[in-house]
């Protein structure tokens, strides 16, 4: 690694809770994202196992987009 070429980030990132992204989800536990929970879905997109675009509800139906938008701007934030 070739660290005097690296520039130090020196503003802090937002750790994403699964709590906080859980609260954003439909909270269906429609398993179409492929896990049990919309919790479990949670906990796995803020350890980077997951993407939020497998929740097809939260982008395909009109009354999630509140919820949708906070989430991405909560993942936007934590980037």
């Amino acid at each position: 690694m070739d660290r005097d070429n690296l520039t130090p980030l020196y503003t802090p990132r937002k750790r994403l809770v699964a709590m906080e992204v859980y609260q954003q989800l439909p909270q269906t536990n429609c398993k179409l994202c492929g896990h049990p929970t919309c919790f479990a879905f949670a906990s796995r997109i803020t350890v980077g196992e997951a993407d939020v675009e497998a929740c097809t509800p939260l982008f395909d139906e009109a009354q999630y987009e509140e919820k949708r938008q906070a989430l991405l701007d909560m993942l936007a934030e934590a980037a």
